[in-house]
């Protein structure tokens, strides 16, 4: 009987800490999708300029550029929606200190009756 209000704490820490792991593991994994997605506009910003300075100087058909342009969009755009981003939930009830209380007060009766 003495362990039970312990034993709750302990059980309130672990998901305390497996909460705290969840959302960490989370963050690091947007953290990777937002790197990347960044990646992939500074690649298409290259492209643009580059494309640009192309048409400036060699007068490439405009037919060419945006079917070029098109390819890498959709390429991105294929790229974001294989990422699988999901949003997850997690819910917490917070332990009821009441209950705890009412333990704890029992663990000492018993052991004074126990004397």
């Amino acid at each position: 009987m003495q362990y039970l209000p312990k034993a709750i704490e302990d059980h309130e820490k672990y998901l305390l800490d497996k909460v705290a792991n969840m959302r960490q593991t989370r963050m690091k994994e947007l953290s990777r999708h937002i790197n990347k997605l960044n990646g992939m506009l500074e690649g298409l910003s290259r492209s643009n300029d580059s494309l640009m300075r192309n048409i400036d100087a060699q007068g490439v058909e405009l037919f060419i550029v945006k079917e070029n342009s098109r390819a890498l969009v959709d390429h991105i755009s294929s790229t974001f929606e294989n990422m699988n981003v999901n949003e997850e939930k997690i819910g917490f009830i917070p332990p009821n200190h009441y209950l705890i209380e009412q333990l704890k007060l029992l663990q000492m009766q018993y052991l004074q009756t126990a004397q």
